[in-house]
């Protein structure tokens, strides 16, 4: 990856959402290693929203099957936050 390519994805931003805690941790692991420069967390759709309300991110990596609203209901809510 050339230098500029770098400070690119060190400006990053992209929230993690699973109800399992490995899964989290592998994902957020996965995406710092390659240089992403900020990979909140979150364990459920509800915390998603919470934190996307409070802090600006670029993408969103959620579990389709979340426990409680899935992640189908917070791709909806991403659409349209109304």
């Amino acid at each position: 990856m050339a230098p500029e390519d770098t400070r690119d994805m060190e400006e990053l931003r992209i929230l993690v959402v699973d109800d399992d805690a490995s899964y989290r941790k592998l994902m957020s692991g996965m995406l710092q290693n390659i240089g992403v420069g900020y990979v909140p967390m979150a364990a459920s759709a509800l915390e998603a929203r919470d934190h996307i309300q409070e802090t600006n991110v670029d993408f969103v990596v959620a579990d389709r099957t979340l426990v409680g609203a899935g992640g189908i209901a917070l791709l909806k809510y991403l659409r349209d936050p109304k």
